[in-house]
Formats: structure tokens, C-alpha cells, sequence
């Protein structure tokens, strides 16, 4: 158990992992940064969407 705990560790510090770890994480406060300039949500667009 424990071994493969380390070995998952380990994979998740490669630098190829921790660089698409970082980009995922650049997209999710892309999306988040965008939706609060538009001041609207994706439950709003939704919302909106069923209204029409």
C-alpha cells in the first residue's frame, strides 16, 4: 500500500505532470476570471437558456 503511495508521489513531482497540473489549474482561474468579468455563471447561463 504504502509503496504504491510513493510511487504515485512520485509520478505526480515529475515535471511533466506538475507543468499540466499547473496548466489545469491556469484554465480553471481563466474560466473563473472570465465568468466575473461577465459578472454571470454558468448555472445564470442555464438559467437564462431555459427562460428563453
Amino acid at each position: 500500500m504504502n509503496k504504491h503511495r510513493s510511487t504515485t508521489l512520485s509520478i505526480l513531482k515529475h515535471p511533466d505532470i506538475q507543468r499540466q497540473i499547473e496548466l489545469r489549474d491556469s484554465v480553471k482561474n481563466l474560466c473563473a476570471l472570465c465568468f466575473s468579468i461577465c459578472n454571470i455563471s454558468p448555472f445564470g447561463i442555464h438559467v437564462a437558456y431555459l427562460d428563453s
